[in-house]
């Protein structure tokens, strides 16, 4: 929204932007963000500062992304608010992490992401395989949202592939997996 935002002239109302993060912190880490024109880069780096500047209120979900609105852009500190956007569920289970039934028998870790490697899901699978190896702790993985790369598989994981929410049925599916799992694994790289 930030190209929205930055040319924005008087709307009557107070603006307010939100996003997961700056321009300057996407680039050169997350995908398609590497590979700039010079003189696109200054483009877009102008184009957030003016958006930061135009909107009356700042609202990131994280201090990692409102610091590099300050540090990169000189955001105003006193328009500037972290405020996490929490779990993308209209309810939640009434059982809460971590579930400790079952724990010794075996760990249920779920692990949720449309992107697999973006999401981190070899660091899950691998986070079973450590497990096991350093620990002898056997643990089950439920992957949700996503397919592994061809090829990668483990005995113990079970890969469940994207449930839509709107859905009664698969929303009813993911909260008894998140009933049912012992910890959820957010190894998320972006």
């Amino acid at each position: 929204s930030s190209t929205t935002i930055a040319n924005l002239g008087d709307v009557g109302v107070p603006v307010i932007y939100t996003a997961v993060a700056t321009f300057a912190s996407m680039y050169d880490y997350y995908p398609g963000f590497d590979s700039y024109h010079p003189v696109c880069l200054a483009q877009a780096h102008e184009v957030e500062r003016r958006a930061l500047e135009r909107a009356d209120l700042v609202l990131y979900p994280s201090s990692w992304a409102a610091k590099s609105a300050i540090q990169e852009y000189g955001a105003v500190l006193e328009k500037l608010h972290v405020v996490p956007y929490g779990a993308n569920l209209d309810s939640w289970p009434e059982v809460m992490f971590p579930r400790r039934e079952g724990l010794h028998e075996e760990c249920g870790l779920l692990f949720l992401g449309i992107d697999w490697i973006r999401k981190g899901g070899d660091i899950a699978l691998q986070t079973i395989v450590e497990l096991e190896r350093s620990y002898g702790i056997k643990a089950h993985l439920y992957v949700v949202g996503c397919q592994p790369p061809a090829g990668v598989a483990h005995e113990r994981m079970e890969v469940i592939g994207y449930l839509d929410k709107r859905d009664p049925k698969q929303h009813a599916q993911l909260l008894g997996l998140i009933r049912g799992s012992h910890y959820l694994l957010l190894p998320t790289r972006a």
